[in-house]
């Protein structure tokens, strides 16, 4: 049975939502060597929180 699908905007919408800005992703680096964490489990926790966000 096939997936229902979602429309194109809400899809679109979704993605730019958890893109990863190049200064997020700078300051997530730096925080993890700070912290001697690795980085998948800082990019967990903060896409986490992202998406947790609710939308505008």
């Amino acid at each position: 049975m096939a997936r229902p699908r979602l429309p194109q905007q809400q899809i679109r919408r979704k993605a730019v939502q958890t893109t990863l800005s190049a200064e997020d992703y700078h300051a997530i680096v730096h925080a993890a060597q700070a912290s001697h964490t690795t980085l998948a489990t800082w990019l967990r926790q903060f896409v986490f929180q992202r998406t947790m966000q609710p939308s505008p």
